[in-house]
């Protein structure tokens, strides 16, 4: 699939999202690249996670601590190979200024 100026129909759409295997999130923020008085190079830095992670990042809403999910996760029986995926994501999100430490 790519895109195009209309959109796939769910099913193509679907089909194509499948055949790709595991799913991916991929967040993307616009960089200067060079910058003058008169024009700007702007890129794209992306950041690639696993599809589950999205999830995840719904839950981060300002309030409550990274830490605080984790725990949270743990004690609904989240193992340790996961929790240290997803503090392993988290850490690279702060490093890649995608999510701010606080």
């Amino acid at each position: 699939a790519r895109l195009q100026r209309a959109p796939l129909p769910r099913a193509r759409l679907t089909e194509a999202l499948a055949s790709q295997g595991e799913a991916r999130l991929v967040l993307g923020r616009a960089v200067v690249l060079r910058a003058s008085p008169t024009d700007a190079e702007v890129g794209v830095r992306t950041l690639e996670l696993s599809a589950g992670f999205g999830a995840f990042l719904g839950q981060l809403d300002g309030r409550r601590s990274a830490a605080a999910l984790l725990e949270q996760f743990a004690r609904a029986g989240a193992q340790g190979k996961v929790l240290e995926g997803v503090a392993s994501g988290l850490h690279r999100l702060v490093r890649e200024h995608a999510l701010v430490a606080g």
